[in-house]
């Protein structure tokens, strides 16, 4: 019987001989039955076959044919409903408007997503098999973006072929074309392929002339595949495994970086682990921005344009609109970022300030044209993606605060600023690139980083309780190390995933040390750029003294922090007394020709001991402790 999954009246099904998997009547594909049909449960009573018809009511199936990656997909897709087949495969059924048809490289399957069908549960396969459910659970929603992100390693891009051929078409000809192909690999006979392919539609009903012509066609081209070298078979990797071929290319990565960019050796490290991880972005709930505080002639477009095109579908922007930042995917470098600070930009700062968490979602209105005319329908893109930016005049503190801050300098060195740029042919980065897509298209990196990060909440809980079963979480090693660095809030965030991926590359050692240098370099820059810390600072040392003038404390203020007579006019009386209330260190006002305040000493003690590192005995000792166990 049709199980209660499909019980859906926009489903729809065909009709399938016993033990066969094609369908026998004339354009099945158009006139499918509903799941309680007469004619098609009478059908199936007799002991008959039926197929569920992809693409009506939105629903897909994933027909996996690899054996050796079957598990893998059924953990990867564990929370919608899926069916053994009658061979030992797996089908996959998740409702999309991912809807596009593919036929799957190194013998993975196809994707069933529009008048295609899969043999549904109860029949009987040819080899005597039955169709069973596997995942007896609700068919599951899945967004077109993570179907394409889950796909696309798998998506065979023929244009690396040398003959032309239709395999890009996406029309029923296109298809079946590359169903032939595919069957072609799996050493199939070519009565079998005939035989096969009476279940797609232009191939039933079309005349020998295009069934032959279709043949010799993936014959023709999978006798130039021969020619060409073996595509590695996919499998999943373990993460020893996985480590084992990142740290390499984290090498590679740090020499060409150290060929092209003139940079303190720990940015080289920062950069490289970065890169990395613009391949595996999707596996983490946020991800920092990198940011150039670049001087006049120290290469920052050089340095945009090199990171870009190691990292994931990289492109640099000089200029950048709303559409472009969520219209498209990859990694963005912006080049003389000043421009998104200008009046009218408002919203592109906003999208800016989200798009770093993969929270960050927006809504826009569109024009649908239907026989009834134009409406408006709501669409939806994510504005998560790995970004680099890079300017002279440095940035906002409220974008400021998503970004690893790194300084670049003009370098001096010939061996590096006469070297011109070749990015776009360089053997050695085209390496690279091609070495971790190989790595990111196995599986089994996604589910331990976001197990290792789902994971640390309930290993602070335990550790914050002084729970001594600590060491039955996963991983345990890699959060102590994490927490003995004391990274809080927006810096723990930040620097979270660049510790796993650095953790994949045989480096979170070094990468924790890197984290405590940078938070400590950027706290010490805070406490003599930022006019609130500054406040805090100048109270903290002040003695108690009763009523004082807020103008004397301005003067004073003034004093103490440098300013000249007629520098920053804008820090005057006003400002001062305003600053003193926002920072609520006043503990009494009063009026007596002019305003006077009892400061509160104490808690500017308290606050400054949150931007001030200890004492720099204490902090060695400190570090020492950090040395990572």
């Amino acid at each position: 019987m049709i199980p209660k999954q499909l019980h859906n009246k926009d489903f729809r099904f065909c009709l399938i001989r016993k033990q066969s998997k094609q369908p026998f009547e004339k354009e099945w594909e158009k006139k499918g039955y509903k799941f309680d049909d007469k004619k098609l449960l009478d059908h199936i009573n007799s002991t008959g076959n039926y197929g569920v018809i992809g693409g009506y009511g939105r629903l897909r199936i994933l027909d996996i044919d690899n054996i050796e990656v079957i598990d893998f997909y059924k953990e990867l897709f564990n929370d919608t409903f899926q069916v053994k087949t009658g061979s030992g495969k797996l089908h996959i059924y998740f409702f999309s408007d991912y809807n596009t048809n593919h036929v799957l490289i190194n013998n993975l399957g196809e994707l069933r997503a529009n008048n295609y069908q899969c043999v549904g549960v109860g029949s009987i396969h040819p080899s005597g098999g039955k169709y069973e459910i596997l995942n007896d659970v609700p068919i599951k929603e899945y967004p077109k973006e993570r179907i394409l992100e889950i796909l696309k390693p798998n998506i065979r891009d023929i244009a690396t072929t040398e003959i032309q051929t239709d395999i890009k078409d996406t029309s029923g000809s296109g298809l079946e074309f590359r169903r032939v192909l595919a069957m072609i690999r799996e050493k199939k006979s070519r009565n079998i392929i005939y035989k096969e392919m009476m279940n797609y539609r232009k191939w039933a009903s079309s005349g020998d002339d295009y069934r032959q012509m279709t043949y010799n066609k993936a014959m023709d081209l999978f006798i130039q595949e021969q020619k060409k070298p073996k595509e590695i078979p996919l499998k999943k990797l373990s993460e020893e495994e996985l480590k084992k071929q990142l740290k390499p290319i984290l090498k590679k990565i740090i020499a060409i970086l150290k060929k092209y960019m003139d940079l303190e050796q720990k940015d080289y490290l920062l950069i490289g682990i970065w890169i990395i991880g613009t391949y595996f972005h999707n596996s983490f709930r946020s991800y920092p921005y990198l940011f150039f505080n670049a001087m006049k002639g120290s290469g920052k477009s050089r340095a945009l344009n090199l990171i870009t095109k190691l990292s994931k579908e990289g492109i640099v922007l000089n200029s950048l609109t709303e559409a472009v930042l969520f219209r498209t995917t990859g990694t963005l470098g912006i080049d003389e970022f000043e421009g998104v600070a200008k009046k009218g930009n408002e919203n592109l700062r906003e999208l800016l300030n989200s798009a770093y968490k993969k929270t960050g979602k927006v809504y826009r209105m569109k024009k649908v044209s239907g026989k009834d005319g134009e409406t408006q329908e709501v669409e939806m893109f994510e504005v998560y993606r790995p970004i680099i930016m890079a300017n002279i005049w440095g940035m906002d503190d409220t974008l400021g605060d998503r970004c690893i801050h790194l300084i670049l300098e003009k370098s001096v060195n010939p061996k590096i600023v006469k070297l011109v740029e070749d990015f776009e042919d360089n053997v050695q980065i085209m390496d690279i690139v091609e070495s971790i897509l190989k790595v990111n298209g196995h599986v089994g990196h996604c589910k331990h980083l976001q197990s290792v990060q789902q994971k640390w909440n309930d290993y602070i809980v335990q550790h914050a309780q002084h729970v001594h079963n600590v060491h039955n979480v996963h991983n345990v090693h890699i959060y102590n190390k994490i927490n003995n660095t004391e990274l809080l809030g927006r810096d723990l965030e930040l620097f979270f995933p660049l510790f796993l991926i650095s953790d994949l590359c045989g480096e979170l050692d070094e990468m924790l040390k890197v984290s405590i240098k940078i938070v400590k370099e950027r706290k010490e820059k805070d406490v003599y750029e930022s006019t609130d810390v500054q406040v805090y600072d100048f109270i903290a040392q002040r003695k108690e003294e009763g009523f004082i003038k807020v103008n004397a404390l301005t003067q004073d203020f003034r004093l103490f922090t440098g300013i000249e007579e007629k520098q920053d006019t804008w820090i005057n009386t006003r400002w001062f007394g305003k600053s003193l209330k926002r920072l609520k260190l006043v503990k009494e006002r009063k009026r007596s020709n002019g305003t006077l305040v009892i400061l509160d000493i104490e808690k500017a003690k308290e606050k400054i001991k949150i931007f001030k590192e200890p004492e720099e005995e204490k902090k060695e000792e400190k570090i020492e402790q950090v040395k990572i166990k």
